[in-house]
């Protein structure tokens, strides 16, 4: 729809009023005007009302308004910018001014970041100014943003999770935002170990109310997983990407091991406590462990392959694929700790039978020296802190293989 507004030819600056329901209840202004009184370069006023718990109210907030040569409002296209106030009871006001073009398409762009409402990339309206003062309008009403999804499975922070699993979320829309005319569907981005993110799903349809559901399938063993959920709601738009995006925050979860390979314990000389890798790796290690589970679990890696024999080089792997660390590759006043992804020198450990000989096997009582030498060491013999700070295997440096 494409109503003109003339104005008489002494009129070279006009004042467009119209009044811009949030809604797609309706397809054309309820007012408009021209005017002498504004400056000489045009100015735009537009009055509206905001879209809310089915009816049509005050806007609450202030609005960001942008008036733009380009389409999706972006490089230095932008003609002007303000922000929309609270006006008389019943609607908002604003006004902004040239210098436009005649002839030429201006685009306006009105968004609320804080309740999720319009865009500053999608368009709202668009207007020409005519050689003669008068105006080319096309009405086009803004719908809202969704609302940020949220997490729902795997939860956030979950372990232990299957290679095949359902991934839900919440499908960011309330009374206002729920309607057959406004379809949305939601792009998956996602990466593993931290690399980054690509999109591996676009344009999933939400197969429920309030909580959407995707089955992945494919995942790798003992992986950290990041994933986020890009909601698009799709309105009357002057660009092609006629959508109005949010996205959610990124999400969490990590994998289970790999159930052909082996897992082991290492408890410490007290025989009542593991070594434990804090959340099953990414930060703290210690020697607290209660009970074999996913925090006191590892994989031992021989980096030459093979069986295990004393002297051989390791990689201690945890359950969410971090790796046994000992700080500064072991020292007087070093720590231990899983917060590495890579295998360099600070992560290899020597691994030392304390008495016997041939292959290491579970039951067996083990040293593990750090890259500089250092032994690793479960201060009191267990239950406290671990260290790389011993220069000699004594009892507390003492550990069995389970």
């Amino acid at each position: 729809m494409n109503p003109r507004f003339p104005c008489t030819s002494a009129v070279r600056n006009l004042l467009i009023g119209a009044a811009l329901l949030l809604s797609m209840a309706s397809s054309s202004p309820l007012s408009a005007q021209c005017s002498s009184n504004v400056p000489p370069n045009g100015a735009c006023g537009y009055v509206f009302k905001q879209y809310a718990n089915g009816t049509f109210q005050t806007p609450t907030r202030p609005y960001n308004v942008k008036f733009s040569t380009s389409a999706n409002g972006s490089g230095g296209s932008v003609v002007t910018t303000g922000a929309l106030v609270n006006g008389q009871p019943d609607y908002s006001l604003f006004f902004a001014y040239g210098p436009f073009a005649t002839h030429v398409d201006i685009y306006v762009f009105i968004w609320n970041d804080f309740d999720h409402w319009g865009s500053a990339t999608v368009p709202i309206d668009r207007f020409q100014l005519s050689g003669s003062g008068g105006i080319s309008y096309s009405g086009l009403h803004t719908v809202p943003a969704p609302l940020p999804p949220t997490v729902v499975a795997p939860y956030e922070g979950q372990v232990n999770v299957g290679t095949s699993t359902n991934l839900q979320w919440t499908d960011g829309l309330d009374n206002d935002r729920r309607s057959t005319a406004w379809p949305v569907t939601y792009d998956i981005y996602a990466s593993g170990n931290e690399f980054p993110e690509v999109l591996a799903y676009s344009n999933v349809p939400c197969n429920g109310v309030g909580t959407c559901n995707l089955f992945a399938s494919g995942l790798v063993y003992t992986t950290r997983y990041q994933w986020r959920v890009v909601a698009k709601l799709y309105g009357p738009s002057y660009t092609s990407d006629h959508y109005y995006t949010t996205s959610s925050s990124t999400f969490h979860f990590s994998t289970t091991w790999d159930p052909n390979t082996p897992t082991y314990t290492i408890r410490t000389i007290n025989g009542s406590n593991l070594l434990r890798a804090v959340g099953g790796g990414g930060g703290a290690f210690d020697g607290r462990g209660a009970f074999s589970n996913y925090e006191t679990q590892f994989k031992i890696q021989d980096v030459n392959g093979g069986t295990l024999y004393s002297g051989d080089q390791v990689h201690i792997q945890t359950n969410r694929n971090y790796f046994m660390t000992a700080v500064n590759g072991g020292c007087t006043s070093c720590g231990v700790n899983a917060t590495s992804s890579w295998t360099m020198s600070y992560q290899t450990w020597t691994i030392i039978r304390i008495a016997g000989f041939g292959p290491i096997n579970p039951g067996d009582q083990v040293a593990f020296q750090s890259a500089n030498g250092y032994y690793m060491s479960a201060e009191l013999g267990g239950g406290s802190d671990v260290n790389a700070n011993r220069t000699a295997i004594g009892a507390w440096e003492t550990f069995t293989f389970q």
